[in-house]
């Protein structure tokens, strides 16, 4: 139990570092860079009926071409760049290169919670919704 809590707890804290950081930047950037992680890389499609029945979005992430993970990683990594939260120098650090995919693993499990709570709630396509809210692109999270 004790493992579990301490997950949740690390992913709520990297989830809530995302929706604060990110916004500081173009929202397009970082709605496209969500929505390939989590429709292209997790397999999720947009739809809520599908999307909670896809269970099996670690299986599609295992599976993913390497071109797709790869793109995953490098679209997380321009984000961060733009923001600088990381300097180009620092990807020779071998610490950075855990905390990328725990990132877009957070996102994704992120995203699957949400579904059973808020997200079935929204009349709004459901990958666009949560991205629009981690990117600060919607009225409770809107900068403007």
């Amino acid at each position: 139990k004790m493992i579990f809590f301490k997950f949740n707890l690390i992913s709520f804290t990297v989830t809530i570092l995302v929706i604060l950081i990110i916004p500081a930047y173009s929202t397009q950037d970082c709605r496209d860079a969500c929505k390939y992680i989590l429709m292209d890389y997790a397999g999720f499609r947009n739809n809520l009926e599908q999307d909670v029945a896809n269970v099996y979005y670690i299986v599609a992430m295992l599976n993913a071409s390497q071109t797709t993970k790869v793109e995953a990683v490098k679209r997380i990594c321009d984000m961060y760049l733009k923001l600088g939260i990381i300097q180009p120098n620092d990807f020779i650090d071998v610490k950075l290169n855990h905390v990328i995919p725990k990132i877009i693993s957070n996102l994704v499990i992120g995203y699957d919670s949400s579904l059973y709570h808020k997200l079935k709630d929204t009349a709004s396509p459901p990958v666009t919704t949560y991205c629009d809210f981690v990117c600060g692109n919607d009225d409770n999270t809107s900068r403007s």
